[in-house]
């Protein structure tokens, strides 16, 4: 029944959502302790203790809440988290949005697939939109 009230391409987007999800939680580390392991690159660590500095500073000086948030390090072993897919109507600055539960609406639509974002890219151009897509170096849940 879901898959015909919402359509194979629907459910395909959301379970890759899903197994994307899973693979950051599954490859989470605290940073601490990737900075304290020995494999580390310097390069890495540096980057790490930057976030726990920009952390401390912006709940010291600027009292703002840190609470739990930026304490978790995943390598997903690939060059970006996710693929950003935008569109819009040809010669038009409206961007396309679609709607997504708990999240409401967006002009984005996240693959956390390269081919999966240019394969829905295509079927955007296919039917006459402009399209962008690109990587995206960092994810968060907003706080799901």
């Amino acid at each position: 029944m879901v898959l015909v009230l919402t359509g194979c391409g629907t459910v395909h987007f959301y379970s890759q959502v899903v197994r994307g999800q899973m693979q950051i939680w599954r490859s989470e580390r605290p940073i601490k302790e990737v900075i304290a392991d020995p494999t580390t690159t310097a390069r890495l660590k540096g980057k790490l203790e930057l976030i726990l500095k920009a952390r401390q500073f912006a709940e010291h000086e600027l009292n703002l809440p840190a609470d739990e948030n930026y304490l978790l390090y995943a390598d997903l072993h690939r060059e970006h988290v996710v693929w950003n897919v935008y569109a819009a109507p040809e010669l038009s600055l409206t961007p396309k949005s679609w709607w997504y539960p708990f999240a409401g609406r967006s002009t984005y639509r996240g693959y956390f697939s390269e081919k999966d974002a240019k394969e829905f890219a295509g079927k955007l151009a296919k039917k006459n939109l402009d399209v962008y897509f690109e990587g995206i170096d960092a994810y968060s849940t907003l706080g799901w």
